[in-house]
């Protein structure tokens, strides 16, 4: 008797859990690249952002300017795609993932792939984007 009422105490409260956001990190990491690199809409990669990232891209403004100074890539014609999501079966209740995202178009009349990576923490069943990763391989000299 007592194990068949722990059992059912057991299943309500796993019942109770809240349930994982439907909204994959990589759907706005994604939706961020595309706002500013093919809609140039600012408006609309500030809500998928944290509070920092937001006042950053506020400073900036124009996504050519969020382009340039931010992401350091500054391209046209771009294509985006997901190259790469941190996460898998065992760590899908994590609340930090970073994802790679492909980015390719043309810059200066010349052909350009590269890749961009970002982290993303799930604050109240969302993913935002809380730090945008520099290219490693970008040097001033």
């Amino acid at each position: 008797m007592k194990l068949s009422l722990m059992l059912v105490i057991a299943v309500a409260l796993m019942a109770c859990r809240p349930s994982p956001p439907t909204e994959k990190p990589e759907t706005t990491a994604l939706a961020f690249f595309q706002a500013i690199y093919i809609e140039h809409d600012v408006a609309a990669a500030t809500q998928l952002v944290d509070p920092a990232i937001a006042e950053l891209l506020q400073h900036y403004r124009l996504a050519s300017q969020i382009q340039r100074n931010l992401l350091g890539l500054n391209l046209t014609e771009v294509n985006v795609g997901i190259a790469e999501v941190d996460i898998d079966f065992f760590r899908r209740q994590t609340d930090e993932v970073n994802v790679l995202i492909k980015l390719t178009g043309y810059r200066n009349g010349q052909f350009i792939m590269d890749d961009r990576r970002v982290q993303l923490t799930r604050l109240n069943d969302r993913w935002l984007i809380t730090e945008l990763y520099a290219d490693p391989f970008n040097s001033n000299g």
